[in-house]
């Protein structure tokens, strides 16, 4: 294996990947993007070793003897797994939207809680019983006229098919924690190797130089504005606790319009004080807000803002996730002091911070399980792996 190749779109973990990549295998990593042109990029620091192209069969058939990092595997990069060289050890960094956000693979509305699942629930894919009685039927009668067409369950299955039968090229799954690799597993029905591989080295995504700030003053609530985060599920279960002495913030900087103006128009008829932060915080401002957190909240039900909860954990937060969360179940492996959504958010919970020794020691584990140190040894441990066959 001679070069090390990534396939990625114009992302901003992109660029924590070339800085690892390049510390781990200087000079053996080339960078393909797609979907933008070099005048049009706007998260990633380009150097020569970044190229752009269009998608085609020509060129991924173009590689041999190589390790071929996906950086996330959408719908349209996935058809192209088929033209790779065998030659080719093929890893996919899965981001989640590609499981999560797929009806195909992922049941309906999973990850919504009660009340945002009343507004924001999206269509179901069940079928009428007409649909369902043509695809009991449809098969036997093809049998005596072959040109029949799909039903709509039939053409389903088949897309769905499809895509794990194309899965099956990828050699390797790429996670930074093993809760999460073996649910993916689980769904997809397939069984790969782990690669290990965390876009969140600690001292990139926290300013382990500020002092991290005593007497913290704010509840934050999410992390963006799309309706997995759940936000009026939270707000309705806290709007009668005692938040006198604190202030609500909910980061709204990007995410669906149409959620954040009902969230907004929604809290604002509720008895709680919210600031809501709609404008975009450079890194270095943002990593003050989280240091002035006393209690976090993020009731995703999926593996999400990782870098936000790593940082929050870090500087002291009492943080609160779903016990669905993959990565809250890792946490509670690793013994971190961290608190459940569901069962342990309360009026008496909310009102305590983290004492110093708890504080101390989450941070320790946060250095000791997401340094850079840490992460580069199981990426060339990883790298070692894939270039012998393992």
């Amino acid at each position: 294996m001679h070069k090390i190749i990534h396939i990625s779109s114009d992302e901003k973990f992109i660029n924590s990947a070339y800085y690892q990549f390049e510390k781990v295998s200087p000079n053996q990593n080339e960078f393909y993007i797609y979907g933008t042109i070099r005048e049009n990029i706007k998260h990633i620091k380009l150097n020569d070793t970044f190229h752009f192209f269009e998608l085609s069969q020509n060129f991924f058939e173009l590689f041999n003897d190589s390790i071929i990092i996906f950086h996330s595997l959408p719908n349209e990069l996935i058809k192209y797994l088929q033209f790779i060289n065998k030659s080719n050890k093929v890893v996919w960094l899965l981001f989640g939207f590609e499981t999560y956000e797929d009806k195909l693979l992922y049941p309906d509305n999973v990850l919504l809680d009660t009340i945002t699942y009343k507004h924001f629930k999206t269509k179901s894919n069940r079928f009428s019983f007409k649909e369902q009685l043509k695809y009991y039927l449809f098969p036997i009668i093809r049998k005596l006229k072959r040109d029949l067409y799909y039903s709509k369950q039939e053409y389903q299955i088949i897309r769905r098919n499809e895509k794990l039968n194309n899965l099956k090229r990828v050699d390797y799954f790429g996670f930074a924690f093993d809760e999460e690799y073996k649910f993916q597993c689980e769904l997809l029905n397939i069984k790969r190797p782990f690669f290990y591989f965390g876009y969140y080295p600690l001292e990139f995504i926290v300013n382990i130089k500020i002092e991290i700030k005593q007497n913290k003053n704010k509840i934050i609530i999410g992390h963006s504005g799309f309706p997995n985060g759940n936000h009026l599920d939270v707000i309705n279960k806290i709007k009668n606790y005692n938040l006198s002495d604190v202030e609500v913030v909910i980061p709204f900087s990007y995410g669906e319009k149409n959620y954040i103006n009902f969230v907004k128009n929604e809290i604002s008829s509720k008895n709680i004080e919210v600031t809501f932060l709609e404008d975009f915080i450079p890194l270095s401002d943002y990593s003050e807000l989280l240091n002035d957190v006393k209690i976090a909240i993020l009731n995703n039900r999926r593996q999400q803002a990782i870098g936000n909860i790593i940082t929050l954990i870090y500087f002291g937060a009492k943080v609160f996730l779903s016990e669905k969360n993959t990565f809250y179940q890792f946490l509670k492996r690793q013994n971190i002091i961290i608190y459940n959504y569901e069962n342990e958010l309360n009026d008496n919970s909310i009102n305590f911070e983290l004492t110093k020794e708890e504080m101390i020691f989450n941070k320790q584990k946060m250095i000791e399980l997401f340094s850079e140190k840490k992460l580069l040894s199981g990426l060339q441990s990883s790298i070692e792996n894939g270039k012998n066959g393992k």
